[in-house]
């Protein structure tokens, strides 16, 4: 698999591979990309999305967490954090 060095690249990889249904790479390529670049806002925005996808919500809202920390005004970092924390809600009621 082709390896650059850009995390934007990285991060786009993880993007085709999350449409593929390819969740444990793309979390790899965005984990990648985390390590060139920590202050990624938006590859933690697609971390936290493939981490929804594979159901690790807890991981999930850390994920989003850390993407508006970095960016407050990542209005779909926003949006998605509500999914996680209304799904540990329900779970909690049960």
């Amino acid at each position: 698999m082709l390896k650059p060095k850009f995390p934007t690249a990285l991060n786009n990889l993880a993007n085709t591979l999350m449409t593929l249904g390819r969740l444990d790479e793309a979390l790899d390529q965005v984990d990648q990309a985390l390590v060139i670049k920590p202050d990624y806002a938006e590859c933690y925005l697609n971390r936290g999305n493939i981490l929804t996808e594979q159901k690790r919500f807890d991981e999930t809202i850390s994920a989003y967490g850390a993407a508006l920390k970095l960016n407050p005004v990542l209005i779909e970092a926003q949006l998605n954090l509500a999914k996680p924390i209304a799904n540990q809600v329900n779970m909690t009621k049960r």
